[in-house]
């Protein structure tokens, strides 16, 4: 069974310190003699299947005394072998290597770092147990790439390239010093895209990076954002910002406008729904004038009552349509007033603005007015039929 990344480099480590006499080969692989036992033999076949180590050893100064790794046993306990420790492997999950240099040469690794490494030169094991600054300042160098590479326009082996009305190309590479001082992930998270405002964040992001690299070389591009990244964030935070000040202006302000029509349009319908029950306004005095005329008997006097009541009938019926109209008017004016004040209050610059608007409330008064002069009308209307009445008998 291939053994687990967490576990393989610190086995590697472990037969590395039990080695003597070791020598580096070109390849940078190790060699060196080992007395066998039990543990270290589990620990050889471990290393030979996942290629870490020459599947065959041999008895020092003896080429021909070759043993495969996989036929090791107990009869082997006590015997001294060199064995052969490779000097690489690279793969998603690990990376074994000589230093730091070899391991920033590949940069694959910036968008997808390693579980763990072992660096030979300097006999660095990182993994889940053994933490290393340096490595934790990749991680967030990686972090900051992916960034990058989220807004990237295309991306080659060596560069990204990114468009906004210029074109800038960045080099996936950085100082070896840089990992020292690792970049405050506070800051990643504040420039992450995430779900909200998603495009509009790459936009900008993109609009700030093209600022803020275009003076650099194209070679030295991602370290000057590493060592200036407060100051980027600071830019890329003051544009969004920037955007999300306007888009909220403007948002309200677009309904603030929505509104003020809206509820100009509900005023004006307040005296048209009841124009059209005026008409029948006259119709009283024109009953008075046609059907009663200058006798006492019976037969006009129940005409004038007749003419009297519908004409009753009528002034209260439109009197109820106008209370309503004006009771529904003072209820809409409550209702914009609360609305426009909550609009002022949630984005400080309309403040200046008229609440509720000035047209809106001059035409509020106007449709008030109406109403009024329609309800005085009908009563005064109702008693000129009933003095005509009244004199005609």
């Amino acid at each position: 069974m291939i053994a687990m990344p967490n576990t393989i480099l610190k086995t590697y480590q472990e037969i590395k310190a039990e080695l003597t006499a070791v020598e580096s080969r070109l390849s940078n692989d190790r060699v060196g003699t080992l007395r066998l036992n039990a543990a270290n033999i589990e620990s050889l076949k471990m290393l030979a299947i996942n290629g870490l180590l020459d599947r065959q050893i041999n008895h020092p100064g003896d080429l021909l005394d070759v043993v495969s790794v996989s036929e090791l046993n107990e009869t082997h306990f006590d015997k001294y072998y060199e064995v052969t420790l490779k000097g690489s492997c690279i793969n998603d999950d690990l990376f074994l290597g000589e230093n730091w240099v070899e391991f920033l040469s590949h940069n694959k690794y910036l968008l997808n770092p390693p579980k763990d490494i072992y660096l030979n030169e300097i006999d660095l094991l990182v993994d889940s147990e053994h933490i290393d600054l340096k490595f934790e300042g990749f991680k967030s160098i990686s972090c900051l790439a992916n960034i990058i590479n989220g807004i990237r326009d295309y991306s080659e082996s060596t560069h990204w390239g990114i468009i906004y009305g210029v074109k800038i190309e960045i080099d996936k590479v950085f100082d070896l010093e840089l990992l020292e001082k690792p970049i405050d992930l506070k800051l990643i998270n504040s420039i992450s895209l995430g779900d909200n405002h998603k495009e509009v964040k790459e936009n900008l992001l993109k609009k700030t990076l093209v600022s803020f690299l275009s003076g650099c070389d194209k070679a030295t591009r991602l370290n000057y954002l590493i060592q200036n990244f407060q100051k980027f964030v600071s830019d890329f935070l003051l544009n969004f910002e920037t955007y999300i000040s306007n888009y909220s202006f403007d948002k309200v302000r677009r309904e603030h406008e929505e509104k003020r029509t809206e509820y100009i349009g509900k005023v004006n319908n307040v005296f048209q729904e009841i124009s059209t029950k005026l008409i029948i306004l006259p119709a009283p005095i024109w009953l008075a004038i046609t059907q009663v005329h200058s006798t006492s008997d019976s037969k006009s006097i129940l005409k004038g009552i007749a003419v009297i009541i519908i004409t009753i009938f009528v002034t209260a019926f439109l009197t109820a349509s106008i209370w309503g109209q004006l009771n529904f008017l003072e209820s809409l004016k409550n209702e914009y007033e609360k609305l426009f004040t909550r609009l002022s209050n949630e984005y400080q610059s309309l403040i200046d603005c008229e609440q509720p608007p000035n047209e809106l409330e001059d035409r509020r008064t106007i449709v008030w007015i109406q109403l009024w002069i329609g309800l005085v009308s009908t009563w005064v209307i109702c008693g000129i039929s009933i003095v005509i009445i009244c004199v005609n008998w």
